[in-house]
């Protein structure tokens, strides 16, 4: 039976980025995610990378880098 764990990796203004590992019983990884959770503690969404999780929650806070040519 698999086993799902989860830790806490990041976040900022009440978000929060959890690193998801689901293990089978010998303790063998099948698959590893990073959820985005807003400050009420609703799922945003799930993401391969803690990098593309980060992008998402800095677009969520609206602290997006500036795109060059969009009103530069």
């Amino acid at each position: 039976m698999p086993t799902e764990s989860r830790t806490t990796v990041g976040g900022k203004r009440g978000y929060t980025i959890e690193k998801v590992v689901v293990t089978d019983e010998d303790g063998n990884v099948l698959s590893e995610s990073f959820e985005l959770y807003d400050p009420d503690g609703n799922l945003i969404g799930t993401y391969p990378s803690l990098e593309e999780a980060e992008e998402a929650l800095d677009e969520e806070i609206g602290q997006r880098p500036p795109t060059p040519g969009m009103g530069m």
